[in-house]
């Protein structure tokens, strides 16, 4: 019975997330529908929201999965058949034909029916309460043929019986005392004249009145079958994407593989940057060293007769790759000569190094 309830009840609110669900139930936004693909593949939010980066339409199509069981939940948590009707719009029944079979669209017409009759009895008439009792007997029946039929035949059976008693012959008095005064008021309210309607008329009067409370019932009756079979209906919808939850899955699992080689290649490409940074700050450290001493050399052999003064500082250029520097001499005897942007290689610096010496 459960598996036939999901079927049914999947059919039911996913024709309502299609059609009329915006008047009662938000469209949820990008991180509602990611916290609840979460939920059922236990995929991370993060992992969920990758996947769907560059699927716009299979986003679209998980928006109307969560609008949906948006509206199973609203059903089960409504606090009377009224309520439940209201959840019911009427450009609904526009695809009825195209959505749903037959049988169940008569069984969903039917909301609708009660929709209907009960906005326009109540605008005339006080609707007093549904009985208990008499509901019990509908309810009962109706699940025992609901199993089996969900024509309109069904629904008047279990009306009958719920009504008249099993095996009663007669109607129950309290029930169709408070049918009739509804019938008599209503009949007053419209103004008509009760001598001068012809006998079609009444009896059209008289079942639509008693339609009324037929499925007044039925929508209760929907109502607690939806709040009972609550998860195993949602379990149900999200089974019938079963492919599109896959498709997720393997976005996901590749998107993963790329992050994780991304992440991996960044890692390496950190540790050779580390690397080179190590080496730099060493071959810097030795340039220097060897600069140091370079200029000692340099100054200790330039400066014994004379003044040696620097019109540029030595350094590293790392574009000519040489150690350079600009100066200026004056001789104990007068002689004067400068050079501009000297430039020594690591070549010649090597050969200055070793001997000890500038020439």
């Amino acid at each position: 019975m459960k598996s036939k309830l999901a079927i049914l009840f999947f059919l039911l609110v996913f024709l309502f997330s299609t059609v009329s669900s915006e008047a009662y139930v938000s469209k949820p936004d990008r991180s509602e529908v990611i916290e609840e693909i979460s939920k059922v593949t236990g995929l991370t939010n993060d992992a969920v929201s990758l996947a769907l980066k560059d699927s716009p339409k299979l986003l679209d199509t998980f928006s109307d999965v969560v609008t949906t069981i948006k509206i199973v939940n609203l059903l089960s948590e409504v606090k009377d058949e009224d309520a439940a009707a209201e959840v019911f719009d009427y450009s609904a029944e526009k695809v009825l034909d195209k959505v749903l079979p037959p049988n169940v669209n008569l069984f969903i017409k039917g909301l609708k029916v009660y929709k209907t009759s009960l906005e326009l009895y109540r605008d005339y008439v006080f609707i007093p309460k549904l009985d208990n009792q008499i509901y019990e007997r509908y309810r009962e029946t109706r699940l025992q043929n609901f199993k089996r039929d969900l024509s309109k035949d069904a629904l008047e059976e279990a009306y009958t019986i719920a009504t008249m008693g099993h095996n009663s012959k007669f109607p129950n008095r309290n029930y169709y005392a408070v049918v009739n005064k509804m019938y008599e008021d209503y009949i007053k309210a419209k103004g008509y004249n009760n001598n001068l309607m012809d006998e079609k008329m009444k009896r059209k009067l008289w079942n639509q009145v008693q339609e009324f409370w037929m499925y007044r019932m039925e929508a209760r009756f929907i109502k607690e079958m939806v709040q009972s079979g609550q998860q195993d209906i949602i379990n149900h919808i999200w089974n019938q994407y079963s492919i599109q939850l896959n498709q997720l899955k393997a976005k996901a699992k590749n998107t993963k593989n790329e992050l994780s080689k991304a992440q991996e290649n960044k890692k390496q490409d950190n540790s050779q940057e580390k690397q080179d940074n190590v080496k730099n700050k060493q071959d810097n450290s030795q340039q220097k060293a060897e600069m140091n001493q370079l200029q000692k050399i340099f100054e200790a052999q330039f400066s014994k007769d004379g003044k040696l003064t620097y019109s540029k500082p030595w350094q590293y250029d790392n574009k000519s790759g040489c150690y350079t520097f600009s100066y200026c001499y004056v001789g104990s005897l007068g002689d004067k000569w400068c050079w501009d942007n000297v430039c020594i290689t690591p070549g010649q610096a090597k050969e200055i190094l070793k001997r000890g010496s500038w020439k």
